[in-house]
């Protein structure tokens, strides 16, 4: 549930906050920004050619924050689309699984079954085989310093989201009696605080399942908090982009890069945790200035 709702509105979806594009390429180019939106159509085999860039980059922002909050680091591959002439004229965005890295190289596992789809003349494809790829092509992710614990954190806690836990189907005698005294609304409420625990840096709600275990204005710090984060992972994806781009540039010959415009900042969060403090925000209000969708300023004279 955390990662989908990071990815949910990391970035807004079609990428604009009131018809007003959050991606911004620099400089504008017709023609570059025409190589980037292929490329990044391509990404993951179901974009289509024709959506604008910044709706485009948001889909790669918000698949890529959902994988990131998952696994804590990704890792993609800039590789290049030659002519018939050996030019290179396009560039592909390729997210690398089986990393491993040996003697200073990068080098990717190819399982068997990738190898006997790419290589049908084989009969005999070997298990796996190990592809070096240039250290210039590649591009890593990770989680800001603060967040990187909380991957492992909830992979600990994953069973929590399953209904019946397997306890109370092993603590029943075929009578249906209890054979060990326990109670299960204890038991659901000590794994909430054990979310509210793990998350607690990144200031995620839950959903609401641990609200009425906290305060309304412990609710709002920590509404504030996941702002915060947000913002924080956006940055970091924006700048993952444009790594990306300026590898891409080097081989097909452009230079760009994109800013982000029409969202929260940390100033904004720094603004909202003061008039918090003084006892100037209301709580609606609060998520209405922090939606990507209605990106209305409110201000501490407000």
């Amino acid at each position: 549930m955390f990662a989908e709702d990071v990815a949910q509105d990391l970035f807004p979806i079609g990428g604009d906050v009131d018809r007003k594009p959050v991606f911004q390429l620099l400089p504008h180019d017709e023609h570059v920004s025409g190589i980037i939106e292929l490329a990044f159509a391509r990404y993951g085999g179901h974009g289509r050619y024709g959506r604008r860039l910044s709706s485009l980059l948001s889909r790669f922002g918000n698949q890529t924050g959902h994988d990131l909050v998952s696994s804590g680091t990704e890792t993609f591959e800039v590789a290049t689309i030659v002519n018939a002439s050996g030019r290179t004229i396009d560039f592909l965005i390729l997210r690398l699984h089986s990393i491993w890295r040996v003697a200073g190289f990068i080098w990717q596992t190819i399982p068997r079954n990738a190898l006997a789809d790419g290589h049908r003349e084989n009969p005999d494809p070997v298990n796996r085989r190990l592809v070096r790829i240039p250290r210039n092509r590649v591009v890593h992710i990770r989680l800001p310093r603060e967040y990187r614990r909380v991957p492992s954190g909830l992979r600990a806690l994953r069973h929590i989201e399953i209904a019946v836990p397997d306890i109370a189907i092993q603590n029943l005698n075929l009578d249906g009696r209890v054979q060990i005294p326990y109670d299960l609304e204890e038991l659901r409420g000590i794994e909430e605080r054990a979310v509210a625990s793990i998350t607690k840096s990144t200031g995620w709600s839950g959903r609401g399942t641990f609200g009425d275990a906290i305060t309304d204005y412990y609710t709002m710090c920590r509404f504030l908090r996941f702002e915060e984060f947000k913002i924080k992972l956006r940055e970091a994806v924006a700048g993952t982009i444009n790594r990306i781009l300026a590898v891409a540039g080097n081989t097909v010959g452009f230079a760009a890069e994109v800013t982000l415009q029409h969202l929260p900042t940390l100033e904004d969060i720094a603004a909202s945790r003061a008039d918090l403090a003084a006892g100037r925000l209301d709580f609606r209000k609060m998520i209405d200035q922090y939606s990507n969708y209605r990106r209305g300023r409110a201000t501490s004279q407000e």
